[in-house]
């Protein structure tokens, strides 16, 4: 039994390169996106971490 097998034309394979290449651009912007809201949370972080050193400073003052 002979294998099938497909040719795909040239409209087809360039359709198939510009999904993958969609694809791909589409994952990097998931990745930009991702690592711009990990930097924002860590600011956050950063933020309520010197704000709760601050409230700690002046109960320390005022008690």
């Amino acid at each position: 039994m002979m294998p099938i097998t497909k040719q795909y034309s040239d409209n087809e394979q360039s359709d198939a390169d510009n999904l993958l290449t969609e694809l791909n651009q589409a994952k990097l912007k998931l990745q930009g996106f991702k690592a711009d809201q990990d930097t924002k949370v860590q600011c956050l972080a950063a933020d309520a971490e010197y704000h709760c050193a601050m409230m700690q400073k002046y109960k320390l003052k005022y008690e």
